[in-house]
């Protein structure tokens, strides 16, 4: 287990995301292991408590397997141009690095929050749409899919699985594209 500490987002992420499974009715009533930062072996995992089973260094092989797929795909080869003229590898592995550690209770690396992601989904508007979510999508759960350490504990892909949805549905709705998510 590693020490989880609040970041930038997490509280903030953390309510808004309890209120969504209200409102959604995917929990009947809230529970104080919900607020905990750290993940209980036997409890359901929520993603600000993924720190406290997976650390830094598996969130940073994650995105970093990530990108590396998305800046090697010869099939979208527009998709992956967005990502290669907007900045180099590292740009983006750092970016959703710190915005996954902040959200996932690994400590203020995220900085200027809802500002900053927006600023960085402006510069790649023109794959924020459906199409663009379903191949981000595919990147990303075949990551997770393939990522055995992931599998030792089975709520974890579950959980940020739910955790890339809950924003990718967030900003469907932001930059006006249809979720079927």
């Amino acid at each position: 287990m590693f020490e989880p500490s609040y970041g930038n987002l997490t509280k903030k992420v953390r309510k808004i995301y309890i209120n969504y499974l209200i409102k959604t009715k995917k929990i009947k009533k809230v529970t104080k292991n919900m607020f905990s930062l750290k993940a209980s072996s036997s409890d359901t995992l929520y993603f600000w408590q993924l720190y406290s089973i997976l650390g830094e260094d598996i969130i940073t092989n994650i995105i970093t397997k990530f990108y590396t797929r998305i800046f090697n795909d010869t099939v979208n080869i527009e998709f992956c141009n967005v990502f290669k003229e907007s900045g180099p590898l590292e740009y983006h592995i750092m970016g959703q690095k710190r915005f996954w550690l902040d959200a996932m209770g690994g400590g203020e690396y995220y900085r200027n929050g809802k500002k900053k992601i927006y600023q960085h989904h402006v510069l790649v508007k023109n794959i924020m749409t459906y199409e663009g979510s379903i191949l981000w999508l595919y990147h990303m759960y075949s990551v997770l899919d393939n990522y055995i350490e992931l599998h030792q504990d089975k709520r974890v892909v579950p959980c940020i699985k739910e955790f890339i949805l809950f924003f990718m549905k967030k900003y469907s709705k932001q930059f006006k594209f249809n979720s079927k998510l």
